[in-house]
């Protein structure tokens, strides 16, 4: 089932998806940015399907969706974690349902870390029929760079504060040498 969550005030990207997995029952949470594009039914079917068969068969604890410019491209986008398409296990996330509601545009970046300190096992996904409106294309050069500071900085400021779990992360990868 698909709901419609309409929040009285706007307190962040993570509030608003912690509100989301608190309403929901399912055991298999799917997020999906507000700004795709040209999405028809059977793309939006796709997607859905691509973000949860994986978790279902056991693949992946979290799945992540990109788009599909080209492979050079996605094999070096730095930012391609920092996706707003991604699906995971309601059980995985509900540790830090606390700590989503204030990271406001950290939220990728604290599930991120989260999910890779703990070991889950992460899964990327390319389609070719997902497609963002940068920011600049909906607002002006000025307004879309002070959006997207603001962003780094909340970024900047969820890894700050969680640099247990980046502590984590980097011995679980020293581990694998």
């Amino acid at each position: 089932d698909i709901t419609d969550i309409h929040l009285p005030e706007n307190k962040g990207k993570g509030f608003a998806m912690a509100t989301g997995i608190e309403q929901s029952q399912s055991e298999i949470i799917v997020f999906l940015d507000a700004d795709l594009t040209e999405l028809s039914t059977s793309h939006f079917a796709n997607i859905i399907n691509q973000l949860i068969k994986p978790i279902v068969n056991n693949e992946a604890d979290m799945v992540l969706v990109q788009p599909y410019v080209t492979i050079l491209n996605y094999k070096i986008n730095p930012f391609k974690s920092l996706t707003g398409e991604r699906s995971v296990k309601r059980k995985d996330i509900l540790p830090i349902l606390g700590k989503m509601k204030n990271s406001k545009f950290g939220i990728e970046t604290l599930i991120n870390l989260y999910f890779q300190a703990t070991g889950k096992i992460v899964k990327y996904v390319l389609l070719a029929e997902l497609d963002h409106l940068s920011k600049f294309s909906k607002t002006s050069t000025l307004s879309a760079s002070k959006q997207y500071i603001k962003e780094g900085q909340e970024i900047a400021l969820t890894s700050f504060n969680n640099f247990n779990l980046i502590s984590k992360v980097i011995k679980n990868n020293l581990n694998k040498l």
